[in-house]
């Protein structure tokens, strides 16, 4: 037995401690890898969750802002054509006041023949101020009409400059995709 013993290599302690070492790291780097694998996957998950998360966000976004510059459009060509028809009125009821004028002339010429006409005349002058006044209002709302197309550019620079801020947003998500590609790289790069 002493010849076996003797013919059997004799391992020394540092070799062995050695050996202990080498399999502990090794397991280690095993667990590592796996650990990074797994990361790896989730990074990759959560790197297509968010494009594609993101890209339907954008794709609302843009339906939104063409919708919201479509209704702009369509409200900006019909108050112009309300502004233009109210300036029609406006043209109309000073030609119906200019009328009335002259009908209150021919009742007041007719007084003399036909009794209660001087009733008639009071009343017609009254309608005749009542279209003054109401030529007035047709003029401020004509006015006002043109405050409102005023007001309808400023909302339209409104509308750019929301689309200029949906680009920067847009350049901000492909600069986030970006970096998480960079940040997952790391994780590809392991066996």
């Amino acid at each position: 037995m002493s010849e076996l013993a003797a013919s059997l290599p004799t391992q020394d302690p540092a070799a062995e401690e050695l050996d202990e070492t080498i399999g502990a790291i090794t397991e280690v780097m095993t667990l590592f890898r796996a650990e990074m694998e797994t990361i790896d996957k989730v990074a990759g998950k959560i790197a297509n969750k968010t494009t594609r998360i993101l890209k339907v966000v954008m794709v609302l976004l843009i339906c939104v802002a063409i919708y919201l510059l479509f209704l702009i459009a369509t409200m900006a060509r019909d108050m112009h054509r309300m502004t233009t028809h109210l300036e029609n009125m406006y043209v109309q009821f000073g030609s119906m006041s200019q009328d009335m004028q002259l009908i209150t002339g021919l009742v007041l010429r007719m007084e003399d023949n036909v009794q209660g006409i001087r009733e008639i005349a009071g009343h017609m002058q009254l309608l005749n101020n009542d279209m003054n006044g109401l030529i007035g209002s047709v003029s401020s709302m004509n006015g006002n009409m043109i405050t409102m197309n005023g007001n309808i550019g400023l909302i339209s620079q409104g509308t750019r400059e929301m689309s200029h801020h949906f680009s920067n947003l847009t350049q901000n998500v492909d600069y986030m995709r970006h970096n998480v590609g960079v940040i997952s790289s790391p994780a590809r790069m392991l066996p």
